[in-house]
């Protein structure tokens, strides 16, 4: 009977000290920095990245010449977008969580330790953003934007003619959409630190792991 109860009490300990580990974790690796050399560009092309509060996005131009983002993401539509919005997260928690009045703690537990795939969210914008706390801007050389879109270019499943395979009858609005993702959503490799690994490979200075949205904005580049 002791050693039953000396394990139940071992058990319910594992569970808050393994909580606290990866919230000291998550704490020591969003405020160390990568990327510490990185000067913004006086010129160059306009990156937003912007938070909900929970969620990250990065905004990129639909248009440049590295890349025609209306072209890869809806080649037989016509649209008036100016900024295209990218994030990535679980397919299922998307599917399921269209607003966080929809969240469902079964759906964010799977997502974090069984996710069935991911997704990338795409949001298409006929303005410009603007800067605000929860938006900054960053202004990237051509060699910085290339390598963040050549991260993002890898985040999608491509078929076998290379193209982006679209999640149908799936959206939150009129100007957003799904396609399917590569990677897998866990407790380490968030929706958050999707976007921190962008940066990263942009080559501008950020976390070395960010799996909270704060985590992110904390080194914002001014």
């Amino acid at each position: 009977m002791n050693r039953l109860k000396n394990k139940i009490t071992v058990s319910l300990l594992i569970v808050p000290l393994a909580v606290l580990s990866y919230l000291a974790y998550a704490t020591i690796f969003s405020v160390i920095s990568v990327n510490n050399t990185y000067q913004a560009s006086p010129k160059g092309i306009p990156v937003y990245v912007s938070t909900n509060g929970v969620h990250t996005d990065i905004t990129l131009p639909a248009q440049t010449s590295t890349i025609n983002w209306l072209k890869k993401l809806f080649p037989n539509k016509n649209t008036a977008y100016k900024y295209i919005a990218f994030g990535w997260g679980d397919k299922t928690f998307y599917a399921e969580t269209p607003s966080w009045s929809d969240f469902r703690l079964s759906t964010g537990l799977k997502a974090l330790f069984y996710s069935e795939g991911s997704a990338m969210h795409i949001k298409g914008l006929t303005y410009q953003p603007i800067e605000s706390e929860k938006v900054y801007k960053l202004t990237l050389n051509l060699k910085e934007f290339q390598q963040l879109v050549d991260f993002i270019e890898r985040s999608f499943q491509t078929d076998q003619a290379g193209s982006y395979i679209p999640i149908y009858n799936h959206h939150y609005g009129n100007n957003d959409f799904f396609y399917e993702g590569e990677g897998v959503y866990s407790f380490l490799n968030t929706c958050n630190n999707w976007t921190n690994s962008a940066l990263k490979a942009s080559g501008v200075r950020t976390a070395v792991w960010a799996p909270f949205e704060k985590s992110v904005m904390y080194h914002r580049v001014k």
